[in-house]
């Protein structure tokens, strides 16, 4: 036995022998001359398996038949021709490989399987596939795990790799590969490939959509079988999420299925463009309902009501005008009860922008109206055309710190970027000047109603600011039709920038498509 033992102890010393349709293959007799080894020749190699005082790289065309099996049993070590073709081309020496290994397509991979339990001679293949292309395999989630691949988007695995960026592949990937193992240049960190076989968000996902209209709702459906899913009805025992439009739904739907998540709007789009299924446990509707039912947040509750269906005017923690609480005192024949575009809303004044004025610096907010009352005509207006800049100044701001400013940030960042460096500047590029003098202007004006007189000359505040505006307009208004042209190009073309701007819409400081604003 132990004599045994000692014949199959394998000395470092290394040789290749080319089997079988190897042997008349040019390139591979060229690519084996280049390890500086002994090169041998074989119908089927079986005559050097005997001989102990060598390691021998057998090569084979074929991972199959008897003469490959056999081989197998050995203790010697088996390469597929573009195995050696790669390690030629790489300058690389013979590898210390315990199994055989076709291709190194898979060369420095490791993998995790996630959802496989009820599939497990499909499981089994793929492993094996894996290993042939020189891949490696984990149980578990760690730091040396590059790729997940998955049967659903779901799970801890799921949830682990998207949290640290590692890719979420379909089974394709590994299918592609292996159909492309005679291929030196088929690499698993080509990124066309990677972004090509990624696992689509909603991947074995059936999902019901309750309480949007029925064009969105559509809309909606087409966009969750673009990206993986299956649309069904709250009665399916088999539905995994139920996505709520919260505008319109103040109460938990009734479902069959008991393990269905219930979540927020933003669930969805946050899956598409982020290009994996989001943590439900963060968009939670049973967790928006307590916030929004509990009664520190009924009366917000109840302005935010009337917002959604009287205007889109958005309310930014940067934002430098009225709430929209004050906005709508007035009811629904205020102005701000008119639809469309931002710009087109005027409001109350603020507390905030009646601050200094000595008169009314200790009168609640409730009574601001009446303190209004008693101000001259003069002054009223001007509070107004305080309050119209200071909306125009916070809808600029929308723009930029919603929109520009994430978009920019994601610029040149592999698999993050929605937009590239032109599209943002065609699209944003003419705001920044704008922003700069209208706040410049808003301090101004603020400025003047903190320091009320009935002699202060208004026009001189816009005279002193004329020529940063007349600077600052032009390219706008001249590249109009182009920025708009650029922005519906990309929403229709770019499924992951689509997804940005009707997230954006979920976004109670934003209200408002992107469009509408512009």
């Amino acid at each position: 036995m132990c004599l045994l033992l000692l014949d199959y102890i394998i000395p470092r010393k290394k040789r290749i022998c080319l089997v079988g349709a190897t042997c008349n293959d040019p390139a591979l007799n060229a690519a084996a001359q280049q390890f500086k080894v002994s090169v041998l020749k074989s119908e089927t190699g079986t005559e050097y398996v005997e001989d102990t005082t060598y390691y021998t790289y057998f090569v084979l065309k074929q991972f199959e038949g008897s003469e490959y099996y056999t081989l197998c049993k050995t203790p010697h070590r088996i390469l597929g021709s573009t195995a050696l073709l790669q390690l030629a081309e790489k300058k690389e020496s013979l590898p210390s490989i315990k199994r055989p290994m076709f291709t190194q397509a898979m060369i420095g991979t490791v993998v995790v399987f996630s959802g496989f339990r009820a599939r497990e001679d499909e499981l089994r293949k793929l492993a094996n596939m894996v290993l042939i292309m020189g891949g490696s395999i984990r149980k578990e989630m760690g730091i040396k795990v590059t790729h997940l691949i998955a049967n659903h988007c779901s799970g801890d695995k799921y949830r682990y790799a998207d949290t640290f960026g590692l890719p979420i592949m379909s089974v394709e990937w590994v299918i592609a590969l292996w159909n492309a193992k005679d291929d030196v240049s088929s690499y698993a960190d080509n990124e066309e490939l990677i972004a090509t076989y990624k696992l689509k968000p909603f991947y074995g996902a059936k999902v019901c959509f309750s309480g949007f209209p029925e064009e969105e709702k559509k809309h909606m459906c087409e966009v969750l079988e673009q990206q993986g899913g299956e649309s069904t009805e709250i009665n399916d025992p088999n539905c995994t999420h139920v996505v709520v439009d919260e505008s319109n739904v103040n109460v938990l739907p009734n479902l069959v299925s008991v393990s269905a998540f219930i979540v927020k709007t933003g669930w969805f789009w946050t899956s598409v463009q982020n290009e994996a299924a989001a943590d439900e446990k963060e968009y939670l509707f049973e967790h928006y309902l307590e916030t929004v039912l509990s009664p520190t947040a009924s009366s917000r509750r109840n302005s935010q009501q009337v917002v959604a269906s009287n205007v889109t005017l958005p309310k930014h923690p940067y934002w430098l005008g009225v709430p929209l609480s004050k906005i709508l005192q007035n009811g629904a024949d205020s102005p701000a009860s008119v639809s469309g575009s931002f710009l087109d809303c005027t409001a109350s004044p603020d507390k905030q922008l009646l601050d200094g004025i000595p008169e009314v610096e200790a009168v609640d907010t409730e009574n601001l109206q009446k303190v209004r009352e008693n101000l001259s005509k003069r002054h009223q207006v001007f509070l107004e055309l305080v309050e119209t800049e200071a909306n125009y100044v916070g809808i600029l701001n929308t723009i930029m710190m919603l929109f520009k400013l994430p978009l920019e940030n994601l610029v040149g960042k592999s698999g993050k970027e929605l937009l590239n460096s032109t599209e943002v500047k065609i699209i944003f590029g003419n705001f920044p000047p704008i922003y700069d003098v209208h706040k410049q202007l808003l301090e101004a004006l603020r400025c003047s109603a903190a320091n009320w007189t009935e002699d202060i000359s208004i026009g001189k505040i816009f005279l002193k600011y004329e020529p940063d505006l007349v600077k600052a307009y032009p390219p706008y208004v001249n590249f109009f039709e182009n920025t708009k042209q650029m922005l519906e190009e990309c929403d229709q073309n770019k499924p992951r920038f689509h997804a940005f701007l009707k997230n954006c819409q979920t976004i109670p400081e934003c209200g408002s498509y992107f469009r509408n604003i512009l």
